[in-house]
């Protein structure tokens, strides 16, 4: 009977300790993402996105930059944050006072083409008018152009902004709807991984291919180019 108690009780100390060992674990994760995306418990972050380019309407949306916010607040959700939305063109706020989300190009959001201009002077697109199939980024001695059908582009900027409160700026800019979906997305399942890679501090900028996306859509997507911040002149003034 004595072997029995002590054996439960060894048993109920093993649980135990395996249980405390496993939520010290995801607690930690959880805190390092936290860090990585600038974000606390119960603090409100602003995402800004693109109006439709082919509506009339000032807060129409493509339903893909809908989905791409879904996917931003999802992640933010999981760090107990929430996500205060935005079109852009009815966004007035500040920037640096709280972590910000910008999604869409400088063409349809117009907080992205000013914090692309303010922050990443570097960084050059060709406008629809002159280069309506590839809308070709330019950076850092690169150039990534959309070939319709087999590939799309989409940049990933993480900011340090040093006004206000720093809390840091993200920039999602694709060549199309569907890549900035395919960013969200990527940014919410790899989070963890980039986390671990980039840390909490200093800005960093990734550029993603879309592979096919006529028979993948924004699923298939492979990173193809790293920027740190000495190739963003200005970045963090």
């Amino acid at each position: 009977m004595n072997d029995l108690a002590v054996n439960l009780l060894a048993s109920v100390i093993a649980g135990v300790a395996v249980w405390l060992s496993q939520r010290f674990v995801r607690v930690r994760r959880l805190d390092r993402l936290r860090a990585f995306l600038g974000v606390a418990v119960g603090s409100n972050c602003a995402v800004s996105v693109s109006r439709h380019a082919a509506s009339s309407h000032s807060m129409s949306v493509h339903r893909r930059d809908v989905a791409a916010v879904v996917e931003v607040a999802t992640l933010l959700r999981q760090c107990g944050a929430s996500a205060d939305v935005m079109v852009s063109d009815a966004d007035l706020r500040g920037i640096g006072e709280t972590t910000e989300f910008c999604i869409g190009g400088p063409s349809t959001n117009r907080r992205t083409a000013a914090h692309l201009a303010r922050f990443v002077p570097g960084l050059t697109i060709e406008p629809f008018e002159t280069d309506p199939d590839g809308l070709t980024f330019h950076l850092a001695g690169q150039d990534f152009r959309r070939v319709p059908g087999a590939e799309e582009y989409v940049l990933i900027f993480r900011v340090p902004v040093t006004v206000q409160a720093r809390q840091p700026l993200w920039i999602i800019c694709g060549q199309t709807a569907r890549s900035n979906h395919a960013a969200a997305r990527y940014l919410s399942t790899e989070s963890r991984v980039l986390a671990r890679r980039y840390g909490r501090r200093g800005g960093f900028g990734l550029a993603l291919r879309l592979v096919n996306p006529t028979t993948y859509d924004h699923k298939y997507v492979e990173q193809v180019a790293e920027f740190d911040e000495a190739e963003f002149a200005g970045l963090t003034q």
